[in-house]
């Protein structure tokens, strides 16, 4: 093993250290938070919806076109995934999905 590939691993006092890498965490988002989320991806999809209609119906150059498109499709995917987290995140479809998983005999 050469100087510079020993200096570089961790001692094994260092890694005693360390904590454990744990696995995928739930985070606890509150209702309040919840439902913020699930408003941001309403309030998305209507800004964009609208504005590609009104888009449609104008004659502008292709490129005005295809960065407004572009923005919008970002901007939806970006809303959706708000609000999947958003409603996920509700108290009363945790509960649901717990008893579900109980019934099943799944931890």
């Amino acid at each position: 093993m050469s100087r510079a590939t020993a200096s570089r691993e961790p001692s094994s006092e260092a890694a005693a250290e360390r904590p454990e890498p744990k696995g995928r965490e739930q985070v606890r988002i509150s209702p309040r938070a919840a439902w913020l989320l699930i408003a941001l991806c309403a309030w998305t999809l209507y800004v964009w919806i609208t504005r590609i209609v009104i888009i449609a119906g104008q004659d502008n150059s292709a490129g005005f076109v295809v960065v407004h498109v572009t923005l919008a499709v970002i901007s939806i995917a970006f809303g959706l995934a708000a609000g999947w987290i958003g409603w996920k995140a509700l108290p009363e479809r945790r509960s649901t999905e717990e008893r579900a998983r109980e019934s099943a005999g799944r931890p």
